[in-house]
């Protein structure tokens, strides 16, 4: 028996999560200058605070960090698809699975037996 592997490329983007804003910090590289700013989703304000800790200090030179919350997704729809497929058919392959698809079988069937005794007994 042989064992025959599927190869292919498969294309992924990443893009800055719609719901959630970047935000930008920093701090002075001066010499021995302590000043950093505190991360906000502010960018304008944050260029506003540096450019005036600028004009206060002389100081040019900052270290700035823009964070923002990635989502990585499947560029292709076809390929999305059938990995839906794929996992859902392997939850119903799972034993587990089997076996709590036969309890909420043999539950459903108990309640209608119950139905139906009680619109006997009325």
């Amino acid at each position: 028996m042989s064992v025959r592997a599927q190869v292919r490329r498969v294309w992924y983007k990443i893009t800055s999560h719609p719901d959630v804003p970047a935000r930008v910090s920093g701090s002075c590289l001066g010499e021995n200058c302590k000043w950093s700013l505190a991360p906000t989703a502010e960018t304008m304000a944050a260029g506003e605070e540096m450019m005036k800790h600028t004009a206060a200090t002389g100081h040019n030179r900052f270290q700035r960090f823009i964070e923002d919350e990635a989502v990585v997704s499947l560029t292709e729809t076809g390929e999305r698809m059938r990995r839906t497929l794929r996992n859902d058919r392997e939850l119903v392959e799972k034993p587990y699975a089997k076996s709590v698809l036969a309890a909420r079988a043999r539950t459903q069937q108990r309640a209608a037996e119950v139905a139906a005794e009680h619109a006997r007994a009325e």
